[in-house]
């Protein structure tokens, strides 16, 4: 049952990352960042998160979903993973 979660979890992400490179060109561009946001959290996230009601998460599960987060705001902010940005500071912005 758990490795169903993670791999639903997991599929889940695939197919928001796919979303999000179908949009790739708005959401990497210059319009404003908070419209951006929102428009990320209800098309990428509502793909990521779907049916995620009926899942009971582990520790690695959410380290998972808060990876995906963190790299989504890079993509956004078209920050390279290699610059040594800590996630802490992408909340800030």
């Amino acid at each position: 049952m758990m490795q169903d979660v993670t791999h639903k979890i997991k599929s889940r992400i695939v197919m928001a990352k796919a979303a999000f490179n179908k949009k790739k060109a708005f959401f990497t561009s210059k319009v404003d960042l908070n419209l951006r946001q929102e428009l990320v959290k209800r098309s990428i996230w509502s793909k990521a998160l779907y049916s995620a009601e009926d899942w009971t998460l582990q520790k690695a599960d959410l380290a998972v979903l808060w990876k995906f987060q963190n790299l989504v705001l890079q993509w956004m902010e078209k920050i390279s993973w290699n610059n040594g940005v800590i996630n802490e500071i992408l909340y800030i912005r």
